[in-house]
């Protein structure tokens, strides 16, 4: 087990007892640059003692899952973290995004990203090489929107897009090509500044759960009566007090939908 390696192996022993070379390696350099260990799971998720610390996720002597708190994503940790070819999983915590886009042509295997942000000035537009995307959360962001390519990550199963605390910046905006998002089960727009829903969002079939709370979105577009696969949704109790709002909660209600106040 993790706990009490040191008393018969060095750190890069136990490391190299169970890692691909490359990877062990790799980690070896991630942990010189921070000055600390990285814990080691066999689930990011599972992990019940601190949701911000760093971390790592192994299957089959791979690195497949990384996650790290509070750091600025700078050249040496870049590096290290394109050597980790088998990475599906990246959560990064507080962290610095200035050189990220130059971090995704090297994770393009990604099936899960995750970033928690004070402050996301603007998300790199070539964010949709990233084709083998299911779950992607951003929260922090401080753009009126986010770039027309995020649309174009069909294999997403998962959105959450949340606007930053810092001076109240947040979306105002959801482009029309959400359409294209086929796939989408899951979608959070919680915490913007959205007016609006675009009509497009009838489109989106397969999604079961909408969470629109902390929007100043007073009105609920109809379209959301067409969306046959939603089982719950998510408002504030201003939007699910608003009179114009009462016959749509009504008809999603008998239709078995969960209608949830924030």
């Amino acid at each position: 087990t993790e706990g009490g390696y040191d008393n018969y192996l060095s750190r890069e022993e136990y490391l190299f007892s169970f890692l691909k070379i490359r990877d062990a390696e790799a980690l070896l350099d991630l942990e010189r640059v921070m000055g600390c260990p990285f814990q080691i799971k066999n689930d990011l998720d599972d992990f019940r003692d601190a949701d911000e610390c760093d971390r790592i996720e192994v299957k089959f002597k791979n690195i497949i899952g990384i996650t790290l708190s509070g750091k600025e994503l700078t050249e040496d940790i870049i590096n290290s973290l394109k050597k980790l070819k088998s990475l599906r999983k990246l959560h990064l915590y507080a962290a610095r995004l200035k050189m990220f886009r130059e971090l995704l042509p090297s994770v393009r295997k990604l099936n899960d990203l995750r970033i928690f942000c004070d402050e996301i000035n603007e998300i790199p537009k070539s964010i949709d090489m990233l084709t083998n995307l299911e779950i992607l959360i951003i929260t922090g962001i401080r753009s009126k929107n986010v770039p027309n390519s995020i649309w174009n990550l069909k294999s997403l199963r998962s959105l959450s897009l949340g606007g930053s605390s810092i001076m109240g910046r947040a979306l105002q905006s959801i482009s029309s090509s959400i359409e294209n998002l086929k796939s989408l089960k899951n979608l959070s727009l919680r915490g913007n500044k959205l007016t609006a829903l675009p009509e497009s969002i009838r489109k989106l079939g397969s999604l079961e759960s909408l969470d629109l709370g902390r929007n100043p979105l007073k009105e609920l577009a109809e379209t959301i009566k067409d969306l046959h696969s939603l089982k719950i949704l998510f408002l504030d109790k201003d939007q699910a007090e608003e009179k114009k709002n009462k016959q749509i909660i009504d008809f999603l209600r008998k239709k078995g939908v969960k209608v949830i106040r924030i």
